[in-house]
Formats: C-alpha cells, structure tokens, sequence
C-alpha cells in the first residue's frame, strides 16, 4: 500500500499517533499497545524528513516525544480531566439508582424509561461538580 500524504498530513498523522499511544499506555492489552508503538515508531522513522521540514528537531534515529509536549499535553490533559468528572458522575448517577431499584425491576425498564430516569441524576451532579468539585463529596462506612 503506498499512503501519499502531505506534509501538514503527515505531522497531524503523528500527532495522533502520539496521543492515541499516549493513552492506550497502560490501558490496552500489552499486544496492542506493542503493535501501536511499533506502528508509532514505524511512521515516526519514516516521516524524519516530513518532520525536519515542518520544525520538528529529529534525532538519527526517532524524533524527539518533546516537540508534541507543548500543544498536546494541554490536550491530554483536558481529556483525563473530563474523563475522570465523566466517570465520577456515572457512577454517582448508577449508584443512586441502584439504591432506587432492584435488579429486577431496573432491568424490566425500557432503554427510554433508563435514559430518563439517567437525565436528571445526570445534570444533578454534574451541576454539583461544577460548582464544588468533590468538595460536598462524603464517604461512609
């Protein structure tokens, strides 16, 4: 297969190559992360002259992770951040409801009837954590 792209291309391709190894690092089975840093450095060593054009300081052998940092940081780290405010309210939100039904009675619910119990609970907390962060947060034993 023989990929033409440009060279503004090519930079946006490793930067998304950055991110996504970025937050599959961890997270994904090791095979899958392995063949994603090995694609990574694959397209990474074979755009060096792509990358030396648009200002990327390259080594011999791989470019420097540091010339992402600066703008994709920022962007990784709003990912996380929200991830996180997402998460916490889905579970608060499941939690609730766990404790309004049982098992047996929440799973006879229609989708509909789920995403409209889900609605409210979900702005009630977000709202919440958007005001005081985990601030109101209490947990007991």
């Amino acid at each position: 297969m023989d990929l033409k792209l440009t060279k503004e291309q090519c930079f946006t391709l490793t930067k998304m190559l950055y991110v996504a190894t970025f937050v599959c690092d961890g997270f994904a089975p090791d095979q899958l992360y392995e063949d994603m840093a090995e694609l990574q450095k694959y397209v990474l060593l074979s755009t060096r002259d792509y990358q030396r054009d648009v200002g990327i300081p390259c080594s011999e052998n791989l470019p420097g992770e540091q010339a992402y940092d600066e703008e994709l940081c920022p962007i990784i780290d709003r990912f996380q951040h929200d991830a996180f405010w997402d998460h916490l309210t889905d579970e608060m939100v499941n939690n609730e409801l766990r404790n309004q039904f049982t098992l047996k009675k929440f799973s006879a619910l229609s989708l509909e009837e789920k995403l409209i119990l889900r609605l409210p609970l979900t702005e009630k907390y977000e709202n919440e954590f958007e005001e005081n962060g985990v601030q109101n947060l209490v947990i007991q034993r």
